[in-house]
């Protein structure tokens, strides 16, 4: 399984950096099953995802690394090499969202969010699109004082 060509004829390379073992297993094994996407390396820290020689095409990036990395470095490495960068991030905070887009990401992914979701997130962020956590770009709305009422889609 994982690695089928998509639609669009082509596979997503992923690397994913979470310093939890249990997640970069678990993450890897669900989105290898999915067709157009195929996780090619892991790293429990950015360095390590870096030393393998692969080329990634989008990174699921863990905000909040035990080894005390900056996620402002940790991303702008990450976008050095060309890949594409999503937080993958338990926490769904406004501010968390800004700083990671800040720093050079192209969204945001919870670890909670739905496989679905994130395979889609990781797509768009292939083809170029930013695509933010809708709780995200929602609660940045309210924190701005801006009052926004977005249908259902």
């Amino acid at each position: 399984m994982g690695a089928r060509i998509d639609e669009h004829g082509s596979v997503i390379r992923i690397g994913v950096v979470d310093d939890h073992r249990s997640i970069l297993v678990g993450i890897a094994v669900m989105l290898n099953a999915r067709e157009g996407v195929h996780v090619v390396a892991v790293g429990r820290t950015v360095a390590e995802l870096l030393s393998v020689s692969q080329r990634i095409d989008v990174v699921l990036l863990d905000l909040l690394l035990s080894d005390g990395s900056s996620s402002a470095r940790n991303i702008a490495a990450l976008a050095a090499t060309g890949a594409r960068v999503l937080a993958f991030t338990d926490r769904s905070s406004a501010g968390a969202h800004r700083e990671a887009m800040r720093a050079g990401a192209v969204g945001t992914i919870r670890k909670t969010d739905d496989v679905t979701q994130i395979v889609s997130r990781l797509r768009a962020a292939a083809r170029g699109r930013s695509k933010a956590a809708s709780d995200a770009a929602s609660d940045a709305c309210r924190t701005s004082g801006v009052i926004v009422a977005l249908s259902a889609r």
